[in-house]
């Protein structure tokens, strides 16, 4: 029997215009390529671990960075703080007395191992010249807690001059109570200095 020209021509286009038909299975589906799997599963692949390496790096540089801040404000050393007079009576001059704050470290391997600094403003004539700041040192003298040591006062519109001055540290507190005379730029100075500094 022949085929009609008609109907051969009809059947080879349905045939080339016909989707690919997934060999391995039998339930008509129509097949996706390997190339477009495989790029699917890198791209899923490599989101999920940049997210996963992104959150875990972030993370620990937040607890790093939050151990480190909380250490370092623990062991900060507070120091030693508190009031203080410094009471003078200079020959000539008069009397007056300096009032204000003391505040020291204490680094027991350092030399000297007794560091610290005072501010205060006299309360009468000389207040006219203002604020006066002391950088303060002193060392053990070898007899318990005694320590001694200079007080280096800045005066405006004089100078810096020096003032003995002794008292005691006992791990707790670092305190003065000390009177002694100077001769400071040809005038005799009588002071008496007192402070009580703790935690």
């Amino acid at each position: 029997m022949r085929l009609r020209p008609s109907v051969f021509l009809l059947a080879l286009s349905a045939a080339a215009c016909a989707p690919t038909v997934d060999d391995k299975g039998d339930d008509g589906s129509v097949g996706t390529t390997p190339t477009e799997e495989a790029d699917a599963d890198t791209d899923a692949d490599t989101d999920a671990d940049t997210d996963a390496d992104t959150d875990a790096d972030t993370d620990a540089d937040t607890d790093a960075d939050t151990d480190a801040d909380t250490d370092a404000d623990t062991d900060a050393d507070p120091g030693f703080s508190g009031d203080m007079s410094l009471a003078m009576a200079i020959d000539g001059v008069g009397e007056d007395v300096c009032l204000g704050t003391v505040f020291f470290e204490v680094d027991e391997g350092a030399v000297p191992p007794i560091v610290g600094e005072a501010r205060c403003t006299f309360q009468g004539r000389l207040a006219l010249a203002g604020e006066i700041a002391s950088v303060m040192e002193a060392d053990y003298t070898g007899d318990g807690d005694v320590i001694a040591g200079v007080a280096t006062v800045a005066v405006p519109f004089v100078g810096d001059f020096p003032l003995d001055w002794g008292g005691t540290y006992d791990g707790s507190e670092v305190s003065s109570h000390v009177a002694s005379t100077v001769e400071v730029e040809g005038y005799v100075v009588n002071y008496e200095l007192d402070f009580d500094a703790t935690r």
